[in-house]
C-alpha cells in the first residue's frame, strides 16, 4: 500500500509524504510481575495530495507493537488514514470520506473537540497526530472567509477505542483474570457444588494464564465492541458549526444529535453479584448465570444532543483561548464496571505566548455532572484540571525541547511528560523522553480495581516509563 501511494504520487505529479516512527517505552520500576518492561510501537504512515480546485487525499497507517513482560507480543494491524475529496458543490464545498474534522480551540484539554473517536489503546502515549481516529463523514461547508457556516453527517457514529484486556494500559491488566480466578477457586459456595465449581475456577484460572497474545487481543476487541449498535446509519450524526471571525477575535456556536464516544462498559449485575460477594454459584442459581453468561457484557452509547461555543483572540502579545459544552445524555461509568447517563456542562480556557523559539501554553477544563451516580469510577461529580506545555527550539531549531503536564485538582494526580529531539538530518529525527504519573496508588488486582475511586491517571500510575523514538520523514 505504501509504494502504491508513492507511485500514485509519482505519476500525478501529486504531493506524497512518508513518515517511519518506532516509540520504544521502557519500564524500570517493576511495579507489578505481569507488566510489560518494553513496549515498542513503530508507526508506517503514508500519503498522497493533489488536485487544485477540486483536491484530492489518500492515505494508509501501519502499526506494528512489540510488548516483552513475562511473554513477548507482537501484533500488527493496517487501516486507512485520512482519505477523501474536497470539492466545490455549487456555491458550497464540501468534503466527503474517511475524515479528521476538530472543533475547538485547546490543545492540551479539549472540552468541544468531539467528533472524531481517540485511540486510546497506548495511554498517554499515543502521538497527538494520531489521536484522533478517522471516521467516514460528508461535510459541507457556505460562506465565505469572515463568516460561514458547517453541516457536518456521520452516517455511523465514531466512537473511542481502548485497551479491555492484558496490557499496561488496559481496564483490565495483565494478570488481574488469572488472579481473580485463583482467589475464586477458594470461594465457598453450595456444599453440593463447591468441589466441583471450584475445580472449574482453578482449571479456567489456568487457561486465562495461558492464552496467546492474538486470543487475548481478539477478546478484547470483542469486549470493547459488544454491546454497541449495529452500523446501519439508522443512528447517524448530524452536526452544525456556525463561525464569523473579527478583528482580532473569532468564535462559532455548534450543536447537533449523535451518539456519545465514550462508551461506558457494564459487566451483567448476576454476574458481579459474585465478585461482590465474593463467593461461588449454588446450585439454584444456576439458570440465572447461564442467562447472564449468554450476554455478559453491554456498553451505553446514549444518543444526545449537544450545544457549544468557542472563541480565541489576541490580548496584546497573548492568545486568549475560550470553549464551553451542554451535553444531555454522556454516559458516566460506575464502580463494579456498571454505567449510567447524565447530563453535563464543561468549560475550558486557556492562553499562550511565542516569542522567537519560546513557546508557552497554559489551559485548565471544568466538567460537572448534573445527575452524578453515588459511585461513580474514573471520574466524579465535578472534577477540575489545569494543564501547562513550554518548548523552545535550540542550536538553529535542530534541537527541541518539550516539557507538559496536567494535574487534576479533583483526585491529586498528574502526569508530567518531558522530551528533547534532535534534528539529525532533514528526514532523521532522534528523541528521548519521560512520562511520570502520580497520586493516587494504582490497583494491583481486579477487585480492587472495580471499586476504585481515583483518576485516570492514577489508575495508570504504575506505567512510568522513559521513552526513546526514531523518527524518518520523507
Amino acid at each position: 500500500m505504501v509504494e502504491l501511494l508513492l507511485l500514485l504520487g509519482a505519476a500525478s505529479a501529486a504531493e506524497t509524504a512518508l513518515t517511519v516512527r518506532s516509540l520504544s517505552a521502557v519500564d524500570l520500576a517493576a511495579d507489578r510481575r505481569a507488566e510489560d518492561t518494553l513496549e515498542t510501537t513503530t508507526r508506517i504512515a503514508a500519503s498522497a495530495r493533489g488536485g487544485a480546485e477540486t483536491r484530492w487525499f489518500i492515505g494508509v497507517l501501519g502499526e506494528h507493537t512489540l510488548r516483552v513482560g513475562l511473554d513477548t507480543e507482537a501484533l500488527l494491524n493496517i487501516r486507512a488514514d485520512e482519505t477523501g475529496i474536497d470539492a466545490p458543490l455549487g456555491p458550497a464545498r464540501i468534503r466527503a470520506g474517511y475524515l479528521v474534522e476538530r472543533w475547538g480551540r485547546l490543545d492540551l484539554l479539549p472540552v468541544v473537540d468531539v467528533i472524531n473517536g481517540r485511540d486510546l489503546r497506548a495511554g498517554f502515549l499515543t502521538p497527538p497526530q494520531h489521536l484522533r481516529l478517522p471516521a467516514a463523514m460528508t461535510r459541507l461547508q457556505v460562506g465565505g472567509e469572515r463568516a460561514r457556516a458547517e453541516l457536518t453527517w456521520l452516517p455511523v457514529p465514531a466512537r473511542d477505542v481502548g485497551s479491555i484486556l492484558e496490557t499496561d494500559w488496559a481496564l483490565i491488566r495483565q494478570g488481574w483474570l488469572p488472579g481473580l480466578a485463583t482467589a475464586a477457586s477458594s470461594w465457598p459456595g453450595d456444599p453440593l457444588t463447591e468441589a466441583f465449581t471450584q475445580q472449574g475456577v482453578t482449571a479456567l484460572g489456568a487457561a486465562l494464564a495461558n492464552l496467546d497474545p492474538w486470543t487475548t487481543a481478539g477478546l478484547s476487541q470483542i469486549s470493547s465492541s459488544a454491546g454497541l449498535q449495529a452500523a446501519t446509519g439508522a443512528q447517524s450524526d448530524l452536526l452544525l458549526r456556525l463561525e464569523a471571525e473579527g478583528r482580532g477575535i473569532d468564535g462559532a456556536l455548534l450543536g447537533g444529535i449523535m451518539t456519545s464516544r465514550q462508551p461506558a462498559l457494564t459487566i451483567d449485575p448476576g454476574l458481579i453479584v459474585y465478585l461482590q460477594e465474593q463467593r461461588l454459584p449454588g446450585i439454584t442459581e444456576q439458570e440465572d448465570l447461564l442467562s447472564a453468561l449468554s450476554d455478559p457484557i453491554t456498553q451505553v452509547t446514549p444518543r444526545t444532543a449537544i450545544a457549544g461555543a468557542e472563541v480565541s483572540g489576541l490580548l496584546g502579545s497573548v492568545g486568549v483561548r475560550a470553549e464551553g459544552l451542554w451535553t444531555g445524555s454522556a454516559a458516566v461509568s460506575r464502580q463494579w464496571f456498571q454505567s449510567t447517563t447524565s447530563p453535563a456542562l464543561a468549560a475550558g480556557g486557556g492562553l499562550d505566548w511565542a516569542r522567537g523559539v519560546v513557546l508557552l501554553s497554559a489551559e485548565g477544563s471544568w466538567r460537572h455532572l448534573l445527575d452524578a451516580p453515588e459511585d461513580p469510577w474514573l471520574t466524579a461529580e465535578t472534577q477540575a484540571q489545569l494543564a501547562g506545555a513550554a518548548m523552545a527550539r535550540l542550536f538553529a531549531e535542530r534541537m527541541t525541547a518539550r516539557l507538559g503536564g496536567i494535574y487534576d485538582l479533583t483526585f491529586s494526580e498528574h502526569m508530567l511528560q518531558v522530551a528533547l529531539s534532535w534534528r539529525a538530518s532533514d528526514s532523521i529525527e532522534l528523541t528521548g523522553g519521560l512520562l511520570a504519573l502520580g497520586g493516587n496508588d494504582a490497583p494491583t488486582s481486579l477487585l480492587q480495581a472495580a471499586t476504585y475511586t481515583g483518576g485516570p491517571m492514577g489508575y495508570w500510575g504504575d506505567n512510568d516509563c522513559i521513552t526513546l523514538e526514531i523518527a524518518f520523514i520523507q
